[in-house]
C-alpha cells in the first residue's frame, strides 16, 4: 500500500491475506498494513481468489486463470482460457476449482493449469460461487441460485426473488447471499432460501463476511456491505457500521469484499479503501484504515494566495503550499457525508461548496465551519469572490451570494440547467454549465445569457489575461 486499485476480491489463507483488484493488480501482506505487490502478468481485471491445495488461484476478466504455488508467490503464472466471459469468481471443495462468470460459465480444475469449460442449460450471468457442505453453490442475475455436489452438473434452486444476488459466501454452517436492494438470503444447504430481514438496507449490497457458531443458541455474526452500506447483524440485531453516532466509525464508501479471520474483518472497497473491523469484550466495533493514501474523488482545484486547495467526496479537504506536499484538513462532522464541488474565495476568506447546498467557510484554510442550516437544498460547484461579493452557482440555475461566506441568500435563478463554473475579471462575471449555458453580468445584478453554439455540458470556465476559456462535456473546449 498505496494503490489506488478496486479491491475485489480477500482473500486469507495460513495468516496470510491476499487482494485482487482492477488491472491485473494482486497483492499479499502478513499484517493488512504492509502490503506486496506481485507481478502477475496480466493488466486484466482479477476478480476472485480461492486457495487450491498448495496453490492460490485468481480468476478475472476474459477467461483470464492465474496461480501460484503458496510457498513461491513470485512465480505467478497465466493461463487464458480463450473466452470473452470474465470469470467473477472461483471456489474450491473436493480437490476440485470451480470458476463462474458471464454467460453461464462455469469451468473446472483439478490443478489450476487444465481447465475444463462444463456446459450448462443456463445463460445466466453468474457473479458468485461457495462451497460448503459438501455441495457448491452459485448466485447471479434475477434471482439465480444454482448447486452442484462436483462443480460440473448443477441445479436450479429457487431464491424466492427475482432480484440480482451479487455475493455467496459459506459462513461455518450456512451459506449466505447478498444482493440488490439489500437482500440478504440464508440457506443450510443451498437448496432452500430464507430472507434475513430487519436490515432497513435499499442500497446494493456485494460482500459478506462472518461466522454461524457451532452451538445453534449463540447468533451469527454477519457483515454486508456495498454501496455506501456496511452493517452488522449480531446478537440478533442490525447495526449501521457507519453511522456518525459510532465512536470509530466506517466511511460511507463502495465495499466489494471482505473477510472474518477469526478475530477481525478485512473490507475492501472502491480505489483501494482497506478497513480493519474489530472489538474488545463489551465494547463497540471499531474500524480503522489501513492505507495512509487519500481514497476520495477530488473535484475541484484553486489557487488563492500561496495556499493551493483541493475539495472531493466525503468532506476531503486538502491544502498545500507547494502542489506537492499535501495536508488533509479537519472538517465539521457535518460535513463528512458530503461531497465536495467547489473551491474558491478571497484573499482572507475560503468556501467550499458541494451537495444538498453545503458550505463551509475558513480564514485559514485548517479551522473549517459549515453554513447551517444550509441556504438551499441543490448541490452547488462554482464559487468565487468578485467586486466584494461571494458568489456560489449550482442545481437548478441557482445563484447565491454573501458578503462575508457565512451569511448567505438567493441571488437570482438562471434558467433551471445545473450551472458548475463561474470566474470573473475586473469587467465581468461568467457563469457555465449544463445544456451549453453560459450567462455574464458587469454588475453582479444583470444576467445576460450568451450563445456558446453547443448543448454539451461545460463544467468549468476560466479566464486568462483578458480571454475566456470553457471545457466541458466530449472535449468541448470554448
Amino acid at each position: 500500500m498505496p494503490h489506488g486499485n478496486n479491491c475485489y476480491d480477500l482473500a486469507i489463507n495460513n495468516w496470510i491475506a491476499f487482494m485482487a483488484g482492477d488491472r491485473g493488480r494482486f497483492y499479499t501482506s502478513p499484517d493488512y498494513e504492509f502490503w506486496i505487490p506481485r507481478e502477475t502478468g496480466t493488466v486484466r481485471a482479477l476478480r476472485g481468489i480461492a486457495f487450491l491445495s498448495d496453490k492460490v488461484v485468481i480468476t478475472g476478466e476474459n477467461g483470464t486463470v492465474v496461480h501460484a504455488p503458496l510457498d513461491a508467490l513470485d512465480n505467478l503464472s497465466v493461463v487464458n482460457l480463450g473466452t470473452e466471459d470474465w470469470l467473477e469468481s472461483v471456489a474450491v471443495g473436493n480437490g476440485v476449482a470451480v470458476a463462474v462468470g458471464d454467460n453461464g460459465a462455469v469451468y473446472t480444475s483439478s490443478d489450476a493449469l487444465q481447465w475444463k469449460r462444463r456446459p450448462q442449460t443456463f445463460n445466466t450471468w453468474l457473479r458468485s460461487v461457495a462451497f460448503g457442505a459438501g455441495t457448491f453453490v452459485t448466485v447471479g442475475e434475477s434471482g439465480f441460485v444454482a448447486t452442484s455436489a462436483n462443480g460440473v452438473s448443477w441445479t436450479k434452486r429457487s431464491s424466492g426473488t427475482t432480484l440480482d444476488l451479487n455475493r455467496v459466501a459459506w459462513l461455518t454452517n450456512r451459506f449466505v447471499a447478498v444482493g440488490n436492494k439489500g437482500l440478504v438470503l440464508v440457506s443450510t444447504t443451498g437448496t432452500t432460501w430464507s430472507s434475513l430481514t430487519g436490515s432497513g438496507i435499499t442500497n446494493d449490497l456485494y460482500l459478506v463476511a462472518g461466522y454461524y457458531p457451532a452451538s445453534g443458541i449463540l447468533s451469527p455474526t454477519i457483515l454486508v456491505g456495498g454501496d455506501s452500506e456496511l452493517r452488522l447483524f449480531e446478537k440478533g440485531a442490525w447495526s449501521d457500521q457507519t453511522a456518525t453516532n459510532k465512536v470509530f466509525p466506517a466511511p460511507k464508501w463502495e465495499f466489494y469484499s471482505a473477510f472474518w479471520d477469526g478475530n477481525s474483518f478485512l473490507v475492501g472497497g472502491s480505489t483501494g479503501l482497506l478497513l480493519e473491523g474489530f472489538k474488545y469484550e463489551n465494547t463497540d466495533w471499531v474500524w480503522v484504515e489501513r492505507s495512509d493514501s487519500l481514497r476520495p474523488w477530488l473535484w475541484d482545484i484553486c489557487r488563492i494566495g500561496t495556499t493551493f486547495l483541493a475539495v472531493g467526496n466525503r468532506g476531503t479537504i486538502m491544502t498545500s503550499t507547494d502542489g506537492v506536499q499535501w495536508t488533509t484538513e479537519l472538517v465539521p462532522s457535518e460535513a463528512l457525508g458530503s461531497v465536495l464541488l467547489g473551491v474558491g474565495g478571497s484573499e482572507d476568506t475560503f468556501v467550499a461548496v458541494g451537495s444538498s447546498g453545503t458550505i463551509l467557510t475558513s480564514t485559514n484554510a485548517v479551522e473549517w465551519s459549515i453554513v447551517i442550516p444550509p441556504p438551499v437544498t441543490n448541490d452547488l460547484q462554482g464559487i468565487t469572490f468578485w467586486k466584494g461579493r461571494f458568489f456560489a452557482t449550482g442545481g437548478g440555475g441557482k445563484v447565491l451570494t454573501s458578503a462575508d461566506g457565512r451569511a448567505w441568500a438567493l441571488h437570482t435563478t438562471l434558467g433551471n440547467n445545473f450551472l458548475s463554473g463561474i470566474a470573473g475579471t475586473t469587467d465581468r462575471l461568467v457563469v457555465v454549465g449544463q445544456q451549453g449555458a453560459i450567462f455574464t453580468t458587469a454588475d453582479g445584478n444583470s444576467w445576460t445569457s450568451a450563445q456558446s453554439g453547443t448543448t454539451n455540458w461545460l463544467y468549468r470556465v476560466r479566464a486568462f489575461d483578458g480571454s475566456w476559456v470553457a471545457v466541458g462535456q466530449n472535449g468541448t473546449i470554448l
